[in-house]
């Protein structure tokens, strides 16, 4: 059509209101993806137009103009001559003429206009194109990978709501049905369909749930349309169990027995306490606190920390007052069932050790004779008489040698008599250390990160900790506790390396477990009846993720080589699907399908995400046994 045509059609539509006998209208119902060239109408013959002039009987040939509503790209042409409406190469889809929400009653449709010329024929026509639906699209979820988060302790029959697919469809043709697939027997799939008949899928816990068991649930959820052929597509769906608070917890010992002196300094540490908690996060969170039947003379000697479990004296201590004390110790994450424990604390007085037998003789005789012993000044010892001028130089309270190493002070022996008569020794006394300050941590906590698949002997950290005490009892040596065989640890050093190769599908997350530091004056402490003295540290070893999986392709098996696709199948249509896993975590488990190989005519596509295999054009007849169709 040139312009001048245009301008004529422009007009005879502005005008077409005014002599409806000129101006007719058609209406075609016609299936969406039609190829080119196909028929739609023949306008005269629909319309019963004949080629013959009323006026003067002679046959005359005429011609059409057409203009169309549908946008720049033609879908539709009419022959001139013949008045004949085809398809074109233009693409007729549905679903992009009437984007929006579908119903199966909604009507999509375009139009275009036709004249016929010359004026002797002139006729107005307006077509009506209505498309209906064919089914070309294949229902899909919002995502490849729903996840959704379900309590430990939900009931069973509880239902949690999945995200429904779309299909821009309608009809039969739109979502049809949902399968849940490998739902482990945990899970099980119900369809709620609204008053709309919309379908919405709901996810239904049909065992109890246990986190501590299991935390996590994999599975695939599809869904199909009712077209035919019959469209499809799957998600991953993936079920995680958080935790609930339904473990209380547990003390390692629920009854302990310390002894301690009466004259343990204030801030002397008893005893710490150790409770675990099979739950995680907040819920594994443990408070210490005192029970409500221990006396309140007890509450006021010992103090509780409520976040560590340490009990440290904060009042001097007197054995003759009371000699033990009970102390109930609750432990609770905040539920309604804490864990007990009871303490026995036995206060012992200091025994009197003996240093050195002192022995005084005076030449006079009675009276003069008769010498009386005692120590200048104030210091941790006394002078126990025993015999006529002998006495007995004994310790008074608890020697410290991180205090101090060595005394030294005077004994003055005196007579009785008139005037008195006196003489002094210089005694010094030098104290042995004992091993009796455990090893300390400079890190308590240690985090450390490992990328899998490491060298062995690598180096991951030095581990440090020091002891107050002197020569052998300061000497530590470092231990690793159990759950670390995968690591070595130089007694001496304290240095950690990797004993073996980490894999991230082995080891999950990584490892926890505990450093002992001890001294090598622990058989001396043995010796002595003292019990060791020694402290540990939390070791935490992240194992970090390597891309060193390869994808293995689950679905369709390794021996499936050849797939019959029938040949009523469309372009759009979903052939075949893949479904591929990878042993590797987060970004290095995520897929990409592609196809490589067999594909150089171009007839299939695959979806990069789904795996979804689709047909992309109908294939030629030289491309049938190519690749395999029925």
């Amino acid at each position: 059509m040139d312009l001048t045509d245009c301008y004529l059609l422009a007009a005879l539509v502005a005008c077409f209101w005014i002599d409806p006998s000129i101006a007719q209208e058609l209406i075609y119902p016609i299936r969406e993806e039609l190829q080119e060239n196909v028929l739609i109408g023949n306008i005269p013959k629909d319309l019963n137009i004949s080629h013959t002039n009323a006026a003067t009987g002679a046959s005359a040939t005429w011609s059409t103009g057409w203009f169309s509503k549908a946008g720049d790209n033609p879908l539709l042409r009419v022959q001139s001559s013949t008045g004949e409406i085809f398809t074109t190469s233009n693409r007729i889809d549905r679903e992009r003429l009437c984007p929006g929400p579908s119903f199966e009653e909604s009507e999509c449709s375009f139009e275009i206009e036709v004249v016929i010329l010359p004026n002797d024929y002139f006729r107005l026509i307006k077509i009506k194109i209505v498309v209906k639906d064919t089914n070309d699209n294949a229902p899909m979820f919002p995502s490849p990978v729903i996840n959704i988060s379900i309590p430990e302790n939900t009931l069973i029959n509880s239902r949690f709501a999945i995200p429904s697919a779309t299909d821009p469809d309608t009809g039969p043709n739109s979502v049809h049905r949902y399968q849940l697939v490998n739902g482990q027997s945990a899970f099980g799939l119900d369809i709620v369909e609204t008053p709309e008949g919309e379908k919405w899928p709901q996810l239904i816990v049909q065992q109890n749930l246990d986190r501590e068991q299991k935390d996590t649930y994999v599975m695939k959820v599809k869904v199909e349309d009712g077209g035919a052929p019959q469209k499809s597509s799957t998600a991953i769906l993936q079920v995680t169990v958080t935790d609930v608070n339904d473990n209380k917890p547990v003390f390692k010992e629920s009854q302990i027995e310390v002894h301690i002196p009466e004259n343990s300094p204030i801030g002397t540490s008893v005893v710490r306490l150790q409770a675990t908690d099979a739950d995680v996060g907040a819920n594994a969170e443990i408070k210490f606190m005192l029970g409500t039947q221990v006396s309140p003379a007890t509450k006021r000697l010992f103090a509780l920390n409520g976040t560590t479990g340490l009990i440290t004296v904060q009042r001097p201590l007197d054995r003759e007052e009371t000699a033990v004390h009970k102390l109930s110790v609750l432990a609770s994450d905040g539920s309604s069932s804490p864990a007990r424990a009871t303490i026995t604390i036995n206060r012992k007085t200091q025994s009197h050790t003996k240093i050195a037998l002192i022995t005084v003789s005076d030449k006079d005789t009675d009276v003069n004779g008769k010498v009386i012993c005692f120590i200048e000044k104030d210091v941790p010892f006394h002078l126990k008489a025993v015999y006529d001028n002998q006495y007995l130089l004994e310790t008074s309270a608890l020697l410290d040698f991180e205090g101090t190493k060595e005394y030294n002070f005077k004994i003055i022996a005196s007579d009785s008599g008139k005037p008195s008569l006196n003489q002094t020794a210089l005694v010094r006394v030098r104290l042995e250390d004992e091993n009796d300050n455990p090893p300390i941590f400079s890190q308590p906590v240690i985090e450390l990160a490992v990328m899998e698949n490491n060298k062995r002997d690598l180096f991951l950290t030095m581990l440090s900790a020091t002891d107050e005490d002197s020569g052998k009892n300061a000497e530590i040596v470092y231990q690793l506790g159990p759950n670390a065989s995968f690591f070595d640890l130089d007694r001496k050093t304290g240095v950690l390396t990797a004993s073996r190769v980490c894999s991230i599908v082995r080891t999950r997350i990584g490892f926890l477990f505990t450093v002992t530091a001890g001294t090598t004056g622990l058989l001396r402490s043995r010796a002595s009846g003292r019990p060791p003295s020694s402290s540990a540290a939390k070791v935490t070893i992240n194992v970090i993720d390597v891309n060193d999986n390869i994808p293995i392709v689950i679905y369709p098996p390794s021996n499936t080589s050849f797939k019959l696709v029938p040949l009523s199948s469309i372009p759009g249509s979903v052939v075949a699907e893949v479904f591929a896993v990878d042993g590797d975590t987060g970004m290095n488990a995520e897929l990409k399908y592609t196809i490589v190989s067999g594909n150089n005519k171009g007839l299939f596509r695959i979806d990069p995400v789904t795996g979804n295999i689709t047909l992309e054009e109908k294939p030629a007849i030289s491309d049938i046994g190519l690749h395999g169709w029925s």
